[in-house]
C-alpha cells in the first residue's frame, strides 16, 4: 500500500517528494521515538497535479 500525505492546504507529498526533500527530525525521549522526517511545505504540490483532475461522469439520458 503506497501512502501519500495531503496536507492541511490539500497539497499533497508523494512518498518519492518526502524521501527527496525531507530531512530527519529531531529525536525525542517522549512517545515511541520513531523516526521521522521534516519536509518544507515549498515541496508540497496541488492535488491535482499529483493524482490528476476529478473524472465527471457522463450523463446519457435512456430516453430514445
Amino acid at each position: 500500500m503506497t501512502v501519500f500525505h495531503v496536507c492541511d492546504s490539500l497539497d499533497a507529498l508523494t512518498p518519492h517528494d518526502v524521501l527527496a526533500a525531507g530531512q530527519t527530525g529531531p529525536h525525542s525521549v517522549a512517545g515511541s521515538g520513531a523516526p521521522y522526517l521534516l519536509v518544507p511545505t515549498t515541496r508540497c504540490r496541488a492535488f491535482d497535479s499529483t493524482f490528476g483532475s476529478r473524472r465527471r461522469a457522463s450523463v446519457t439520458s435512456d430516453a430514445a
